[in-house]
């Protein structure tokens, strides 16, 4: 991938393979120096462009076969059961510890930036017993999984705020909350290791058009996101119509934070919003 800006191409970021997460978590390299990736790295930089790394959080294929008992659970909202799923569970301590130490060895590659992706929940996921039993802790209340969804059919979808109910809501808050404090430990982290590397997240659109339901629907808040040590947005799902996302990128008056990533057919009306860069995909 790359960032395009009015001027130039810029900046590569790298999408690694599996493995190399896997290396990189379980510290399996004396040096960042012995690696391929190093090498890599000082290549592009030779051609005078700049290096992010991309991780995904939630989503490393290697962690979720190795490491069964780090897996979400997902409500199923008709029946009011519990089901795993392939998606990391970020309240649990070892998978904390582990995107921390993660973070922090490839920081200490050469590169200039990271960017964080896959962090959102969905409005049924979430519901592992970390998660359950850090809400109990702040509100003192046990998670009662009947009382997440009404009982309307078809609600869920059509109608949000007539299907969720007040402990939904807190719920998802508790997330929001949850995420933009670890999103916070993963900047101090990286920054431990190299002061002046840049630190970004992956979002989508819908937390810009609609707040509300962005939130609900990806336990993300962009106003909470605002206010974390965050130094740009990559928004990598871009479903809604150009004027309206260029409506929302001035009410929220960070532009200059944003990064939008280039779809099929959409490059052209990109160029038009007021932001920093365009990501395309190459070749």
């Amino acid at each position: 991938y790359l960032r395009l800006n009015p001027l130039k191409i810029n900046t590569v970021i790298l999408e690694l393979p599996d493995d190399q997460f896997k290396k990189n978590a379980n510290a399996l390299l004396r040096s960042p120096a012995q690696d391929r990736l190093y090498e890599s790295i000082r290549s592009i930089q030779k051609a005078k462009f700049r290096v992010l790394i991309k991780i995904p959080f939630r989503t490393m294929k290697w962690a979720i076969l190795h490491h069964p008992n780090w897996r979400d659970q997902q409500l199923d909202p008709e029946k009011q059961t519990l089901k795993t799923i392939d998606a990391l569970d970020l309240f649990h301590p070892e998978v904390r510890k582990m995107l921390l130490k993660l973070c922090r060895n490839i920081a200490e590659y050469p590169i200039d930036g990271i960017i964080i992706e896959q962090i959102a929940y969905g409005m049924e996921e979430g519901y592992s017993p970390f998660a359950l039993a850090h809400h109990q802790k702040l509100f003192l209340e046990k998670g009662d999984l009947k009382k997440v969804f009404r009982n309307e059919k078809g609600a869920l979808k059509a109608k949000l705020h007539h299907s969720v109910t007040p402990f939904f809501w807190r719920f998802v808050g508790l997330k929001s909350r949850y995420l933009t404090n670890f999103l916070n430990e993963i900047g101090e982290t990286i920054r431990s290791v190299q002061p002046k590397m840049e630190f970004g997240v992956a979002i989508p659109d819908i937390l810009l058009v609609d707040p509300i339901r962005g939130l609900a629907h990806t336990s993300l808040d962009y106003l909470g996101l605002k206010e974390a040590q965050i130094d740009f947005y990559v928004i990598t799902s871009i479903d809604a119509p150009p004027e309206k996302l260029h409506k929302s990128l001035l009410k929220y008056k960070r532009a200059e934070k944003v990064w939008l990533q280039s779809h099929q057919g959409t490059l052209s009306s990109l160029h038009q919003m007021p932001i920093s860069g365009i990501v395309i995909p190459y070749p």
